[in-house]
């Protein structure tokens, strides 16, 4: 799940967006690569390696969303 969060402030006239991913089931903790695109956003494919010790890691930090 991939879901966009836009934020501003009116009074400087600024757009912040973040991102907030669900990664599931987790990543084996070792080298991966991660691809996104978005044609309609202008965005070409894009693929980077991502540290998956690190995303496990990220991942035991937080909190349960459900039992």
């Amino acid at each position: 799940m991939l879901m966009l969060t836009p934020a501003g402030d009116i009074r400087t006239g600024s757009l912040q967006s973040g991102v907030r991913l669900w990664l599931w089931p987790l990543p084996p903790p070792e080298p991966f690569e991660f691809a996104v695109e978005w044609p309609l956003g202008g965005i070409g494919l894009t693929i980077v390696e991502l540290d998956g010790a690190a995303v496990v890691a990220a991942g035991e930090r937080s909190p349960d969303c459900w039992p």
